[in-house]
């Protein structure tokens, strides 16, 4: 991609991302994101909120700290009471639990250092096939590392011209260091990510190989969106003062997508579906019109009926040509054309057809 139309982005909550649709979105907005690895987010994550889960489950049994020398028996959350310690481990086990399903976008799409060769899935063989057979591997989640103390990452990301992502969750003290007054390509982010969530419901995630192939069929339309989005930061800020906190940001930016972005699009479709409905209409017209005065005329010769088929058929031709350059000259007119062709793409992926193709069972030893 283009440097100037592409963007880059930080997670900046860590690396558990609590609302599925903000998978989507980032994936096909942004040319890569980076989930950071900082421990010190999640302790601070942890003595600020609470996950809550519909089991009674103790998540501090199910995952294991392990320091880097197996010897180490130093605790990173000593300093936590149980509660947040629990809700530590749960941060982590979720984080696992959203990233492993979503394997397919690592590392092309998002970046760690989580995981060695920043993915999450570890492969291993079992068995070597004879000369002309298949190996047999087992593919399985791999373990995540962490390190604590990290002050250089954040700031080498944010001047290299990755976009802050930001959330309703606060980000942590040492991240908002570096947020002090929003930038236009972090409102444009923003206002972007809510635009692109209004097509997939924080109920249920987009399945990656969607993600891929909407990434891939829109990517021409990108650059024209983020213009847009980028016009847009003039009214964000507008709302918002110096001093806002994360979540008046994400909030009065999706009060201007829901006034200004939303309206705009049904608007913008239905001027379209306007458009083709004429389109046939005319045709036909044209149609009609030609049939009278063939039936109104006297009998005609071969040559008369052939030369008045191709008038009829000129007509209709340039009507349709005409008609068909209203209509795509309606879609190129806003960067909005983005958010178009991604409905259309969610609702054939959302098909039963499409579905049943995109159903995973859970992974399973296979031969390559």
């Amino acid at each position: 991609m283009n440097t100037l139309t592409s963007f880059k982005a930080v997670y900046c909550s860590g690396c558990f991302i609590s609302d599925p649709a903000l998978i989507p979105a980032m994936a096909l907005l942004f040319e890569k994101v980076y989930l950071p690895r900082n421990i010190e987010i999640v302790k601070e994550f942890a003595k600020r909120y609470r996950i809550r889960t519909s089991d009674e489950k103790t998540y501090s049994d199910e995952v294991h700290i392990q320091g880097q020398d197996e010897a180490s028996t130093i605790d990173p959350f000593a300093d936590l009471s149980s509660e947040e310690r629990e809700t530590a481990c749960r941060y982590i086990a979720f984080a696992h639990r959203v990233i492993y399903p979503n394997s397919r976008l690592f590392p092309d799409i998002f970046e760690t250092e989580l995981f060695p060769n920043g993915s999450p899935l570890k492969v291993e063989l079992i068995r070597k096939g004879k000369p002309g057979s298949k190996n047999l591997y087992r593919v399985g989640p791999q373990s995540m590392t962490m390190v604590g103390d990290d002050e250089e990452t954040f700031p080498r990301l944010l001047k290299e011209g990755y976009v802050p992502v930001i959330t309703q969750v606060r980000p942590s003290s040492q991240i908002a260091k570096g947020l002090d007054r929003a930038s236009a390509k972090q409102l444009a982010g923003i206002l972007g990510m809510a635009s692109v969530s209004m097509f997939f419901p924080g109920t249920r995630a987009a399945h990656p190989e969607v993600i891929l192939e909407a990434r891939e069929r829109l990517k021409d339309h990108l650059p024209p969106f983020w213009s847009t989005m980028l016009k847009l930061t003039t009214a964000l800020e507008k709302q918002i003062a110096e001093s806002a906190t994360p979540s008046q940001l994400v909030l009065e930016a999706k009060d201007i997508v829901d006034t200004t972005v939303r309206p705009a699009v049904i608007d913008l479709i239905d001027k379209m579906e306007k458009e083709r409905r004429n389109f046939f209409y005319r045709m036909l017209s044209s149609v009609q019109r030609g049939l009278r005065l063939m039936v109104g005329n006297p009998p005609m010769t071969q040559q008369q009926l052939l030369t008045n088929a191709l008038v009829i058929g000129s007509d209709v031709a340039m009507t349709a040509a005409g008609q068909m350059r209203a209509i795509e000259a309606l879609k190129e007119q806003s960067g909005l054309t983005y958010l178009i062709k991604l409905q259309e793409m969610t609702k054939e992926a959302q098909s039963p057809n499409k579905r049943s193709q995109r159903t995973l069972g859970p992974r399973r030893a296979k031969r390559r």
